[in-house]
């Protein structure tokens, strides 16, 4: 399958990048579908480039890019007939984590939020401004067992305006 991915770099990349792919954020070839199993089944990889730059040290740095297409269905939607913002936000996720991976050269595994099966979690939100047409709202999880924040976000909503 990594034969068919689109972009700028070697084989041997298209190849090792397909196989964390697979494995890590798709989960492809697990036994026991994990979170979001349904969604990621219906992503396809696209492309992965690379582009070099100079940073004036003499050293090239490589710029990573990862491409990824798929088409909003019923498992994306929230109850008002959209893509929901915790999907997307899931989507988002999962990309960061494959174009770092790439950009690092690791293989760490995927789904790094230190909190494993069994973990009591506390969800705290918090508004951080809201009317007109933005509100921002912060929200932390945290491991209460071990008094630790394994996760935080921050959610900024705007309201379209009508065109004319």
């Amino acid at each position: 399958m990594a034969d068919l991915l689109g972009g700028n770099v070697e084989p041997r990349l298209k190849d090792r990048v397909w196989d964390l792919w697979k494995r890590f954020a798709c989960g492809l070839d697990v036994e026991e579908p994990d979170f979001g199993y349904e969604n990621k089944k219906q992503i396809k990889f696209v492309a992965l480039n690379a582009y070099g730059e100079n940073d004036g040290s003499g050293k090239e740095k490589r710029t990573i890019e990862t491409i990824h297409e798929t088409t909003v269905t019923n498992a994306f939607l929230n109850s008002g007939g959209n893509l929901h913002g915790g999907c997307a936000a899931f989507l988002i996720d999962v990309f960061v984590q494959l174009c770092d991976a790439v950009a690092v050269r690791t293989r760490r595994q995927y789904g790094s939020i230190e909190a494993p099966l069994g973990t009591p979690l506390r969800i705290i939100s918090t508004s951080v401004s809201a009317g007109g047409r933005v509100s921002t709202v912060r929200s932390e999880i945290w491991d209460t067992k071990r008094d630790k924040l394994v996760a935080s976000g921050v959610h900024l909503k705007m309201q379209a305006r009508a065109r004319l």
